[in-house]
């Protein structure tokens, strides 16, 4: 059951139920390991956060400022609750759950556990789990996770399924060495999708290298950054054992690299490179096209815009092959 004796000896714990919210917070950022919900970002699956701000946050050259929101607020408040519901639901039979529940049939065990685990074989990482849990018609224990979203940012994934989400588990997993997860993500606080995950050595096999790898940058730069203690030699130095930053993390690694130019406090002018210039050479020829697209496809919308207003229509129909709706937008339905 994933207790002290229980755990095999490789598998260590700390115990962290007695910390404070704030010697908590302390705890997890001196650790050096990666945890669950880093994993996301470190292998290229996160929308949010890339791989690079990650680097620099372990190396503890950039924090971003942390505001606490609603949403977090609640996640943590009602997490409990969720552990205490989700014995009476019924994996193979959700629709029983209303009756479980008010019959007061438990189903499925869950314990919640408040330690950080290490596993000697993994030294990158850590686990920090919401719980753990013995589903209905199982032998062993299973990892419990928790999340909350919006409908919206829910349906962003295919499957409602966001894959950072799926890499947090999985992580957890073969941490604690067991062979199977329960994802439960909440969906505007009154709906729960109910996901379990078998452990996955393929998957495990394609993402494990890349976290060894960043952590070996980690471990790189923290070495290069020992040497010096100026802010911009040290960036200087961890920048050359950055590791490779994925195309799919643009956005926020483009977000990261303006928060970090504007806590500058110095303007430094450098001589341009060849290869620079070629860079901004394409950057601005793609910026051309795009401006080019974007006139062709405005120019063209405002002619279905005026087709529709001079017909009097809010929709054009096109059978199965779907429709074109203009009220206060312009909306394009249609299947390829």
């Amino acid at each position: 059951m994933f207790t002290n004796r229980t755990l095999p000896k490789h598998i260590k714990s700390v115990d962290t139920g007695k910390m404070s919210r704030k010697e908590w917070e302390d705890f997890r950022s001196s650790l050096s390991t990666l945890g669950g919900s880093d994993v996301g970002a470190c292998v290229g699956l996160s929308r949010w956060k890339s791989n690079i701000e990650l680097f620099y946050e372990k190396l503890r050259m950039y924090k971003k400022e942390f505001h606490d929101s609603v949403p977090m607020i609640m996640g943590r408040e009602l997490e409990d609750n969720i552990r205490k519901l989700f014995a009476y639901y019924d994996v193979e039979n959700p629709d029983d759950f209303v009756d479980n529940y008010a019959a007061k049939n438990k189903v499925n065990s869950v314990r919640q556990r408040k330690a950080t685990f290490f596993n000697e074989r993994m030294p990158e990482l850590h686990a920090n789990i919401d719980g753990i849990c013995k589903l209905a018609g199982r032998e062993s224990w299973g990892i419990l996770e928790i999340k909350y979203q919006s409908g919206q940012a829910v349906r962003m994934w295919e499957n409602n399924l966001n894959p950072s989400y799926i890499a947090q588990l999985i992580t957890y997993m073969e941490i604690m060495e067991a062979e199977y997860g329960v994802l439960i993500v909440i969906e505007d606080a009154n709906k729960w999708h109910v996901h379990v995950i078998e452990r996955n050595q393929n998957f495990w096999g394609n993402i494990y290298p890349t976290i060894q790898e960043f952590y070996s940058c980690v471990k790189i730069a923290e070495t290069l950054i020992d040497s010096t203690p100026i802010e911009a030699e040290q960036f200087s130095l961890a920048a050359s054992a950055e590791p490779p930053s994925f195309q799919e993390q643009s956005k926020p690694y483009e977000s990261f690299l303006s928060s970090y130019a504007k806590a500058k406090e110095t303007q430094l002018i450098i001589e341009g490179t060849q290869e620079m210039l070629d860079t901004a050479l394409e950057i601005k020829t793609l910026q051309d096209e795009m401006t080019n697209i974007e006139d062709k496809q405005r120019h063209l919308k405002n002619q279905v815009r005026k087709y529709m207003i001079d017909n009097q229509a809010q929709v054009i129909n096109f059978g199965d092959k779907g429709s074109i709706t203009y009220r206060n937008q312009l909306r394009f339905n249609i299947k390829a």
